[in-house]
């Protein structure tokens, strides 16, 4: 018992603790800023009655020159003269891309998607 209480005593104890400062120099923070750039908008014009808000997840396709936004299988609005870089980046990604809707116009019956 004596052995065992002396080493007790003598041994070196281990502190632990987290160095905060270097902890804040070595965290990365990349998504505690907001991107300024804003994503690449089209304007589309909404189909029949089709109810779309702010937010929506769109299925953006191209299909004979023409750019349809969907909602599941609907076609609830098509763009507005498309830019031939917008068709040809659609096409190059094998004819759909993703789309959300950024902004409704009610009154025109215009809505802005933007492509990811």
């Amino acid at each position: 018992m004596m052995g065992a209480e002396f080493l007790d005593k003598t041994k070196k104890t281990i502190l632990r603790h987290i160095d905060t400062k270097r902890a804040a120099l070595a965290t990365s923070d990349f998504f505690t800023k907001v991107p300024t750039d804003q994503p690449r908008c089209a304007i589309a014009t909404i189909s029949g009655d089709a109810a779309l808000k702010d937010g929506d997840s769109l299925i953006v396709e191209s299909r004979n020159g023409a750019v349809n936004a969907l909602l599941g299988n609907t076609i609830v609005a098509r763009f507005d003269s498309p830019s031939n870089d917008l068709v040809a980046a659609i096409v190059k990604s094998g004819g759909v891309a993703t789309g959300t809707v950024e902004r409704v116009h009610r009154i025109s019956k215009k809505v802005e998607v933007s492509l990811c």
